[in-house]
């Protein structure tokens, strides 16, 4: 099942469910979001050998059914051990024994899906579609700007086609062994050889720190954060009861430092916030000892003002707040750069449901 076609522009669209195949494949690297360079090989249908390059963690932006609209049509399905390889005519989504979703169902609804993929719980979390070739049901990808900008279907109307691939066991014990010597030489090292991580916003990826490491060592992280002061500790207690709950709050643990780092950026981004509304205040003669409803909800005041006042009730009508907004798209509310892309991407959604 290799391509003989020329590269096209964009992403390879076609999310092919093929229920038979152990493992899942994608033909693009952008398509990654956490990638490890692995030579490895796969087995098609008939038997013909199919070249992997690299495994890694796919994030899919799928719309959930055809009959949403606005920010609750869209989600993610993170696909895991997800192996790359370009020669492929098209990306795989493997069967449920590969443990990212339960299952799937199958026949024409009057919605116009033929067939969904479900969670857990039996709620859909994707629905498939088959375009114009035959006997085969692939994803409804999100378009930009909430999906990437992807090409063609590499598949021509009317032909016939046999997708399908085995990782064998073989195959998948050298990639296990090799990650556990990787996590033996991590432990020794105290974690300096940990992969480098990537986040992908837009169809774009960019490289990010690994967890624990700093500037010096070429990656765009900044530079380790002083400790909290008396102030900062005293306004955790107040708030939150503490750093632990803080964290918490935000997805971050305390037993991993680059968490606590990142802690500590958040506080002194909302800290500085709120200064700048104390001195409005002080313009307007409030009286700063009675504190205000926002100050008990400083990451949602915080990112607000990055937002139109319609922007805003189109955002809360999905997510409930800007906050929560941002923090989907996996954009921080306290990094200028990241409102900047937050913003874009509302303003493409509420064009899309005009």
């Amino acid at each position: 099942m290799s391509s003989s076609g020329g590269p096209s522009k964009g992403l390879c669209p076609d999310w092919v469910l093929s229920s038979g195949s152990n493992v899942h494949v994608a033909r693009d690297r952008e398509w990654f979001v956490e990638y490890h360079p692995w030579k490895t090989t796969v087995a098609g249908r008939l038997g013909d050998a199919m070249d992997v390059i690299g495994i890694g963690v796919v994030e899919v932006p799928v719309k959930r059914s055809p009959r949403r609209s606005g920010p609750t049509a869209h989600g993610k399905l993170r696909l895991h051990n997800v192996l790359h390889a370009p020669s492929g005519i098209c990306n795989i989504l493997g069967s449920p024994a590969t443990g990212d979703y339960a299952g799937f169902k199958f026949g024409a609804s009057e919605d116009g899906s033929q067939g969904a993929i479900v969670d857990a719980n039996d709620r859909q979390i994707a629905y498939l579609v088959n375009p114009q070739y035959s006997g085969l049901l692939v994803l409804r990808l999100s378009g930009p700007p909430v999906g990437p900008v992807v090409g063609p279907s590499r598949f021509e109307k009317g032909a016939m086609y046999m997708i399908g691939v085995t990782w064998t066991d073989a195959e998948r014990q050298k990639w296990r062994a090799h990650q556990k010597d990787q996590s033996g030489r991590q432990q020794q090292s105290g974690g300096e050889s940990q992969p480098a991580r990537q986040v992908a916003h837009m169809g774009g990826v960019r490289v990010v720190a690994r967890p624990g490491s700093s500037s010096r060592q070429g990656f765009t992280r900044a530079t380790s954060p002083e400790p909290y002061t008396t102030h900062e500790k005293g306004w955790l207690k107040q708030h939150y009861g503490g750093e632990f709950k803080f964290l918490q709050v935000h997805g971050l643990s305390i037993y991993k430092d680059e968490d606590r780092e990142e802690g500590r950026r958040i506080v002194r981004a909302i800290l500085a916030q709120d200064r700048d509304e104390d001195e409005d205040d002080d313009d307007d003669g409030e009286d700063e000892d009675e504190p205000s409803e926002k100050e008990w909800n400083p990451e949602g005041h915080f990112a607000d003002h990055h937002f139109s006042e319609s922007e805003l009730e189109f955002i809360e009508g999905g997510w409930g707040s800007s906050a929560n907004f941002m923090s989907s798209f996996d954009l921080k509310f306290y990094n200028d750069e990241d409102c900047s892309e937050a913003k874009a991407i509302v303003r493409g959604l509420m064009r899309r449901d005009d």
